[in-house]
């Protein structure tokens, strides 16, 4: 009876430490990727602490003379294949604010600094295609590449969209985008 004593006293002086134990910290969890036979995988994660950006920043100012990308980085994109053929579709409304519209470029970097395609503007339909992209190791890939946005307009109706007497509506603007993966032709 005493052993039995003992030995209940035993497990309960190691279950209570377990029945108060409190989280301090976690880690956070983690997305794996794995498959079978054929990969495909497409990402777009826009950088949240830019939103909402001001429509009249310097930043997204049309620059018709600038040969090279301008714009506001608004975020980064991956697109990860091993199918003989794929593309990705890029398409976006205007950004709206009830009856005004402002219609913007945007910037999808493909590979390092100056590699990029530019879409041709707002409800209209970019494609990248796997023959734009290196294959390594059997593998399509475009790995967190940045994506920048840029107003869609002279520079005239840029300073229109400035002035106190502008026909554009005040307040918030919002636009959506939609990247679709195809696989196969």
């Amino acid at each position: 009876m005493m052993k039995k004593v003992l030995i209940l006293i035993t497990i309960l002086l190691y279950t209570i430490p377990l029945l108060t134990a409190k989280t301090v910290d976690q880690a956070g969890s983690q997305v794996l990727f794995g498959y079978v036979d054929s990969n495909a995988y497409l990402d777009f994660t826009l950088n949240q602490s830019i939103f909402p950006f001001d429509l009249l920043s310097p930043q997204v100012k049309p620059n018709m003379s600038n040969p090279l990308v301008f714009g506001l980085n608004i975020g980064s994109w991956s697109v990860i294949s091993d199918a003989d053929y794929f593309k990705v579709d890029i398409s976006y409304t205007p950004l709206k604010n009830g009856s005004s519209e402002v219609d913007y470029i945007l910037y999808f970097f493909t590979k390092g600094n100056h590699s990029f395609r530019q879409t041709i503007g707002a409800n209209k339909t970019t494609t990248i295609d796997s023959d734009s992209i290196d294959k390594e190791n059997n593998m399509y890939a475009i790995r967190n590449q940045n994506v920048y946005l840029a107003l869609n307009m002279s520079n005239e109706e840029y300073e229109m969209l400035r002035s106190s007497n502008s026909s554009y509506n005040s307040g918030t603007y919002h636009s959506t985008i939609t990247l679709t993966l195809t696989v196969g032709k």
